[in-house]
């Protein structure tokens, strides 16, 4: 199975198949219009999509605040392929891509503004590789806190990378600030299925 981005051209005719299979009644124009538009997999297998998932993108208020949000519009599956749990693999995937696509952490100081925060991005997968693509800080103190947070998510992801900042020669820090580099050179970093 190949998981790849719908393409209307090669995918249209199946995924129309797959509506009017489901029950879902006439595919109509506006439908496949939003598919089209919107964050949209499939699964293909022998050249045919067999799977269809998409996501839009939106916000919403919590408190005070506006919170970026990935909402799953439509799930689909082929009839001959509804036992190979296609639809909850693809699923998984486009949840994955969304929350790598933008997703970041931070501090707001007394008078509720961001102080200082970072911004991880990833290769689509729960548990990392993750690299910190943006970090903000403006003190010595806020830099140890945003380490503190990214170590503080050593039980949850398998790798976090960043970039040295300006002026800071992280292997300063860092205790036996090798070891673990050795530790980790040829491990394979997916989780077995034992494991989960």
């Amino acid at each position: 199975m190949q998981v790849r981005p719908y393409s209307a051209d090669k995918d249209g005719t199946a995924v129309k198949q797959m509506w009017v299979e489901a029950g879902w009644g006439e595919y109509k124009d506006h439908e496949r219009l939003f598919i089209e538009e919107e964050r949209t997999l499939v699964a293909e297998a022998d050249g045919e999509a067999l799977a269809m998932v998409l996501s839009s993108k939106g916000d919403m208020r919590y408190l005070n605040e506006t919170l970026a949000l990935s909402g799953i519009g439509t799930v689909i599956t082929d009839l001959t392929a509804r036992k190979l749990k296609l639809s909850s693999r693809l699923t998984a995937q486009r949840v994955a891509l969304d929350a790598a696509d933008g997703f970041g952490f931070g501090y707001f100081d007394a008078a509720g503004k961001l102080s200082h925060h970072l911004r991880l991005g990833g290769k689509g997968k729960e548990e990392g590789p993750f690299s910190v693509r943006w970090i903000a800080y403006q003190t010595d103190e806020q830099f140890f806190e945003l380490l503190a947070l990214i170590k503080g998510f050593g039980d949850q992801f398998h790798q976090i990378s960043m970039s040295e900042p300006p002026h800071i020669a992280l292997q300063d820090l860092l205790h036996l600030p090798f070891y673990h580099r050795r530790l980790v050179a040829d491990a394979d970093l997916r989780r077995s299925a034992m494991s989960r």
